[in-house]
């Protein structure tokens, strides 16, 4: 299985499905969390289509100490998984992750 890759596509960098290697991602699902430094609490939005949903849930959050967004994507050529894109603020460094998921866990009934 191929790691995540950059290639470039009209001179920028496209994201690549990690099970496929395939370019055709689609974004279909944000969370941004943001909480001070080791808060128990914090703030949570979630956008999936044209609805918003705004909580306090942090225990998602990909980041163990500050702020986390996570980006769901579909890859067009892959149809049971998801590809998670995880940006995570952590002492001053910011992270990212790629990894596939099953796609029934990103269609939560949250809203």
């Amino acid at each position: 299985m191929p790691g995540m890759q950059l290639v470039p596509a009209n001179y920028n960098p496209a994201m690549t499905c990690p099970q496929c290697g395939d370019e055709y991602l689609h974004q279909h699902r944000i969370e941004v969390f943001n909480r001070g430094e080791d808060a128990k609490e914090g703030t949570h939005m979630t956008i999936q289509g044209e609805t918003v949903k705004v909580d306090r849930d942090i225990t998602l959050n990909p980041s163990a100490r500050r702020q986390g967004i996570s980006i769901y994507f579909e890859c067009e050529h892959c149809p049971r998984i998801a590809v998670k894109l995880d940006i995570i603020q952590h002492k001053g460094c910011t992270y990212f992750e790629v990894c596939s998921i099953p796609l029934r866990e990103t269609f939560v009934e949250a809203f």
